[in-house]
């Protein structure tokens, strides 16, 4: 608040009252040991799932889809993981390379380069500039959730869903400020979809023949499969017909390189 009442004695009843609860929350002796209402087996159980995780045998993910959770065993999730990352398109073009640690200080300092540009030129107002400056040169991490509504046999580890993570990361800043100016770009194009519910009410717009089929298309990896250059293509091509371009296109598609 910022209009505190002035020259404003407290009641003597909300002093007291103040003080009161003030007095038992700082008194130890207040502190009752609240009781565990868990079965003892399901504690022990409890126990030994994190010694078991801290000990790197098992893993604990949420599942891909629902509201369950799945335990591995981590040596499987690592195998996993590690053949994801050694895959190869169909051109025998491997999906991903390993970079030198160094890689993150270049990009640190092309980060910092292109902000400060930025900023001089008007696309960035100084609080801006100052949250997408990169204290740090963390990297993003990797890590996967495992698809248990896909089919696999009984006993193996599901096939997963490769998620890199970048909450920590150099480049978490700039892609959250990319993310808000492509947002509506994203959302105006006519094949974007919101949710279920949209994808329901645009149904009640198509007229529907007794003879027609609704069809489903499954892409593998999709996001890996999106050949960079024509990404950038596209939403250079949509930003351009922004009506306000306040922040240039330029500028955008230059933190969005970065990031890709």
């Amino acid at each position: 608040k910022t209009n505190m009442p002035k020259d404003h004695k407290t009641p003597k009843g909300l002093k007291d009252c103040l003080t009161a609860i003030k007095s038992e929350l700082m008194d130890p002796k207040n502190r009752y040991p609240v009781k565990q209402n868990i079965p003892k087996e399901e504690i022990e159980a409890l126990k030994l799932l994190i010694k078991m995780q801290r000990e790197h045998k098992i893993i604990i993910k949420p599942a891909d889809k629902g509201a369950g959770i799945t335990i591995v065993d981590f040596k499987d999730y690592v195998t996993a993981c590690e053949n994801h990352l050694s895959e190869k398109a169909s051109c025998g073009t491997p999906y991903y390379e390993e970079v030198h640690a160094s890689m993150l200080l270049y990009a640190k300092a092309k980060i910092l380069k292109t902000v400060l540009k930025g900023y001089t030129n008007g696309n960035l107002t100084e609080e801006e500039f100052k949250a997408m400056s990169p204290k740090e040169a963390h990297p993003s991490k990797f890590y996967a959730t495992m698809k248990v509504h896909k089919d696999h046999e009984t006993g193996e580890i599901p096939p997963i869903r490769p998620i890199v993570s970048s909450s920590g990361a150099l480049t978490e800043n700039i892609a959250l400020f990319v993310e808000h100016h492509i947002k509506e770009a994203g959302r105006s194009h006519e094949a974007y979809i919101q949710d279920t519910p949209d994808f329901l009410r645009q149904l009640q717009q198509v007229h529907l023949e007794e003879e027609d089929m609704l069809v489903v298309i499954d892409v593998k990896a999709l996001y890996t499969n999106i050949p960079p250059a024509e990404a950038v293509k596209s939403v250079q091509d949509a930003l351009n017909e922004r009506t306000d371009q306040t922040v240039t296109t330029d500028f955008i598609i230059e933190l969005l390189k970065i990031i890709l």
